[in-house]
């Protein structure tokens, strides 16, 4: 017998291996019987289900409260007036697994200075900075390493400034680590 070929039982005719039904009726493959569905209706408990989400919702609130994440597991996130000169004690953390590195689509913000696409006026250090805290705080969680991203969008990132809006963006959202001093 030719290797990959399948013989009928009921009338020796030789068949490809894919051939499901011989000319003489035979099923090489029976597909199995439909099961018929239940007629009885299906109950679903609406309240069970919304005490569930709410528990869980919960959990995961009461978890991400009693957690804070230090600089050395995540980003340090410091909420920066526009103005370089005013500073704002308050620190709240982000955390990496729950936050934007890579972001889709367009920047959200745009720098001053920076109309119909090109640079109608010199960007300066304050500019790249205010503009790097506005896509920062604009309302997602947007890491640094995505701020830096979207900069593609408005200086080259093939160009000799690059890595100085690089640093400059990244000076501007992540603070010195400061030195504790005991004793």
């Amino acid at each position: 017998m030719p290797r990959g070929k399948k013989i009928c039982p009921k009338c020796n005719a030789e068949h490809g291996p894919r051939t499901h039904k011989c000319g003489c009726g035979h099923e090489f493959f029976k597909a199995d019987a439909a099961v018929a569905a239940s007629p009885e209706p299906m109950i679903v408990d609406h309240k069970q289900i919304i005490s569930d989400v709410k528990s869980t919702l919960s959990n995961i609130e009461a978890r991400s409260r009693s957690t804070p994440v230090t600089p050395s597991t995540g980003y340090c996130r410091t909420t920066v007036s526009p103005t370089p000169s005013v500073q704002l004690s308050q620190v709240s953390y982000r955390a990496a697994g729950r936050s934007i590195y890579a972001p889709a689509g367009r920047c959200p913000v745009k720098p001053a200075g920076f109309k119909n696409d090109k640079w109608e006026e010199p960007w300066t250090e304050d500019t790249v900075k205010d503009w790097a805290v506005e896509v920062y705080n604009y309302g997602l969680p947007y890491l640094p390493e995505a701020v830096v991203y979207f900069a593609r969008y408005f200086w080259d990132i093939n160009g000799p400034d690059f890595k100085k809006i690089r640093s400059l963006v990244l000076e501007a959202l992540i603070p010195e680590p400061q030195e504790v001093i005991t004793g």
